[in-house]
């Protein structure tokens, strides 16, 4: 019966709606705002005056990619004329549902109880809709490279672990695997 369940159209969908809703809910409440802030002044700053002279006019931990997208993600918001934090929150919630469906999809799922826990998974709704972090884009990168290479996609699993390393370094510790 349970795994008829989770075998069962109708519960994924749901699944999947409950997920979005779940991170639409959490774009209704304010994100971490010293970040968000910090994130929005970085993403003016690229905006401005280019990625070339940022980081010598400006301190920050964060590498090339992310920074060049939140320049990105600063021009979009001012040309569709939307706040910068939903901006950037409702950018990355792209991300991370493109990339939970490609994880899926690589994982041929017959059930859709995994599919559940990545769709309803609390730190990544939390993280990247209320918060506004990034941290569930390179930890799902970097699974999403796994499973590629477990399948023997070698040059696709390296671009998604190269782009999750150019996120966050600290997915370097998933390369000895």
């Amino acid at each position: 019966m349970l795994q008829s369940f989770w075998q069962n159209k109708i519960t994924h969908i749901s699944i999947i709606l409950l997920g979005i809703g779940a991170r639409l809910w959490a774009l209704s409440n304010s994100p971490q705002s010293y970040d968000m802030r910090t994130f929005y002044a970085w993403g003016k700053h690229v905006l401005d005056t280019g990625l070339l002279t940022t980081y010598n006019q400006i301190w920050s931990d964060y590498l090339p990619l992310p920074m060049l997208l939140f320049g990105k993600i600063m021009a979009l918001s001012r040309i569709i004329g939307v706040d910068f934090a939903l901006t950037f929150r409702l950018f990355w919630l792209l991300i991370e549902a493109i990339l939970i469906i490609l994880i899926i999809k690589n994982l041929k799922l017959k059930n859709t109880s995994l599919s559940a826990v990545l769709w309803l998974f609390p730190p990544f709704i939390i993280n990247t809709g209320w918060w506004g972090q990034i941290d569930s884009i390179p930890a799902l990168l970097t699974t999403l490279s796994l499973l590629l290479l477990t399948n023997s996609h070698r040059l696709p699993a390296a671009i998604a672990y190269a782009l999750a390393v150019s996120i966050k370094p600290i997915m370097l510790i998933a390369g000895p695997v």
